[in-house]
C-alpha cells in the first residue's frame, strides 16, 4: 500500500531524506539496488550537483526479472515502477542497453534461476561488454550455482534463504574459483530478532528527525505488529541458518562486501551499516576485515579503487570521524561526529 501512497513524494521528499540520513550517519558511497529509473537518476544528479546532501550513488535503476509474481510482497502496479520483466534474450539485451544508455553504474537481476540460460547470458554479456558489473540474488544453493556459473559479479543476500546448513562444498569452491563477491545483508533478517528483543526500537528518534512526520507516523503504526508482516515470514528460519553459513564463507576466504538493503522494514538508514558490520564481526570477521569489507572492497568491486575505498594521496577525501576506537568496538561507528565526502564537510 505504501508504494502507491507515497509515489508522488518519492523523488521530492523521501529519497532525498534517505540520502541525507545515510550521509550524515557516515555512509559516503552507496550502491542503490533498485529504483524507478527517472527518480534515481534525478536524485543521483542532484547529489552530484550538490543541490541536496547525500552519498555518492552507484545505481542500477529497475531490477531485471522474469515475471512480476502476484504472490510477492508488493502489488503488481507498485512493482512495475522498479522492476522490468524480460521475455527473451533479445528483450534482455534491449533492456540492459536501455539502462546503460540512461547512465546506470551496474545491472541487477533477480529470479535468475527462472531465466533461460540464453536470457541470463545476454544480460551478463551486455553489461560486461560495457564494463559494468552484474549483481544477482542468491538465496538458494541452486540459485548461487546458476548465478556464479553465468558470470555475475556479486551475489546478494548470501547466507539467507532455504536449504541445507552449511552450504555444499561445491558452492564454496565455485565462489572462490570464480572470485565472486558475496553480500550477506544479514541485517535484513536480524532486525526481526533485534526488534523482538526490544520492540521499542521502532520508535527511532533519528528517523523522526530525518523524515516527514506523517510518514514517520505511518511507519511506526505499520510496525506495531511487525511479526505479522509478510516481509518477515521467512525471517526466523534465516536467522537460524545465516550465522553458520556466514562463518563458513568467512573461514573459506570467500570475498565478502558489506551491504544492508537499508530502508526495508525496521532496517533504518541511520544504523543499518554499522549493525551489518557488527553482525559480520560477531560471526567470524575481525574488525579490520569488516572495515575493509565496507570501504576498500566495495570500491574495487565498482571499479573505483583509484579514487575511493582507502585514504591515500590522490584519492577523493571521504573520511568519517567517530567517538571511540572502532578496532576495539565496532559499535563506536554509530557515534559519527564528522563526515567529509570528496573533501567537503557535511557534518
Amino acid at each position: 500500500d505504501y508504494f502507491p501512497k507515497y509515489r508522488e513524494r518519492l523523488r521530492r521528499e523521501i529519497m532525498p531524506a534517505s540520502a541525507r540520513a545515510l550521509l550524515l550517519h557516515g555512509v559516503t558511497s552507496v550502491r542503490d539496488m533498485g529504483a524507478n529509473l527517472e527518480d534515481i537518476v534525478e536524485v543521483r544528479d542532484q547529489i552530484n550537483r550538490q543541490e541536496i546532501p547525500g552519498p555518492r550513488l552507484f545505481i542500477c535503476g529497475p531490477i531485471l526479472q522474469k515475471t512480476l509474481a502476484g504472490g510477492d510482497m508488493y502489488d503488481l502496479s507498485a512493482q512495475a515502477l522498479f522492476r522490468w520483466t524480460i521475455d527473451s534474450p533479445e528483450d534482455a539485451r534491449m533492456k540492459v542497453r536501455k539502462l546503460l544508455d540512461a547512465g546506470v553504474d551496474f545491472i541487477k537481476l533477480i529470479q535468475g534461476a527462472e531465466m533461460a540460460p540464453a536470457e541470463l547470458a545476454a544480460i551478463v554479456e551486455e553489461a560486461h561488454k560495457a564494463g559494468k558489473t552484474v549483481a544477482a540474488h542468491g538465496l538458494s544453493e541452486n540459485e548461487i550455482r546458476t548465478m556464479v556459473k553465468a558470470g555475475v559479479d556479486t551475489i546478494e543476500h548470501t547466507g539467507l534463504g532455504p536449504g541445507a546448513l552449511p552450504y555444499a562444498e561445491d558452492v564454496i569452491k565455485l565462489l572462490i574459483e570464480k572470485q565472486t563477491v558475496v553480500v550477506p545483508t544479514g541485517i535484513v533478517a536480524w532486525v526481526y530478532k533485534l526488534t523482538q528483543e526490544f520492540p521499542e526500537r521502532r520508535f527511532n528518534d533519528e528517523v523522526r528527525q530525518d523524515f516527514p512526520p506523517d510518514l514517520v507516523q505511518d511507519l511506526e503504526q505499520s510496525l506495531s505488529n511487525f511479526t505479522g508482516l509478510r516481509y518477515f515470514a521467512s525471517a526466523p528460519g534465516w536467522i537460524a541458518s545465516g550465522p553458520g553459513r556466514w562463518r563458513q564463507l568467512i573461514n573459506a576466504g570467500v570475498r565478502i562486501v558489506i551491504g544492508t538493503d537499508s530502508g526495508t522494514p525496521i532496517n533504518f538508514h541511520t544504523e543499518s551499516t554499522w549493525r551489518e558490520m557488527q553482525l559480520m564481526a560477531q560471526h567470524g570477521m575481525t574488525p579490520l576485515q569488516v572495515i575493509s569489507a565496507a570501504t576498500k572492497w566495495p570500491a574495487l568491486v565498482m571499479g573505483q579503487g583509484a579514487q575511493l575505498g582507502t585514504i591515500e594521496a590522490g584519492k577523493l577525501a571521504d573520511v568519517i570521524v567517530v567517538k571511540g576506537n572502532v578496532l576495539e568496538n565496532l559499535n563506536n561507528l554509530q557515534h559519527v561526529t564528522h563526515v567529509i565526502k570528496g573533501g567537503r564537510v557535511y557534518k
